[in-house]
């Protein structure tokens, strides 16, 4: 009877610990996908950043030329500044996005360290009971024995 106990907590530590492992990794997954993410995004950044910074030395080099266009290259430069607000603003959202959601992982983590701590403690305690028990039961038996 003591033995079902010790096995059912046995159990139940072992569905804790496999839960535990499988968020995780979950948690793990979805990391990797927002990383996933984040990697593509700063790889049109820099794909952007190096479009931007051909098209200037082209500029520089054809100033002569371009002397009686300084009005469309002007609003072009209006357009892109605004293209460039909308991406930083874009980056600013995603990284408080990813910020916040990195801060909320880290508490669900140590919530799920401190949970199973606890459950570890108080299995702990109900075997180190039940051992108390059974050392009772087996000290009265043996004294009935004789």
């Amino acid at each position: 009877m003591a033995n079902d106990h010790v096995m059912t907590l046995d159990k139940q530590l072992a569905n804790l610990e496999v839960t535990v492992a499988k968020g995780f990794q979950e948690q793990r997954l979805r990391l990797d996908k927002i990383d996933g993410r984040l990697g593509k995004i700063d790889g049109r950044l820099d794909g952007i950043d190096g479009s931007l910074g051909k098209i200037d030395g082209r500029l520089d080099e054809h100033t002569g030329r371009f002397d009686r266009l300084e009005g469309r290259i002007s609003a072009l430069d209006s357009k892109l500044d605004v293209v460039a607000e909308s991406i930083r603003g874009d980056v600013t959202t995603i990284r408080e996005l990813v910020t916040g959601f990195m801060g909320e992982m880290r508490r669900t983590t140590d919530l799920i360290r401190k949970e199973h701590a606890v459950d570890r403690r108080l299995t702990r305690l109900a075997l180190a009971d039940q051992v108390v028990r059974i050392r009772k039961v087996e000290g009265g038996a043996s004294t009935s024995d004789n």
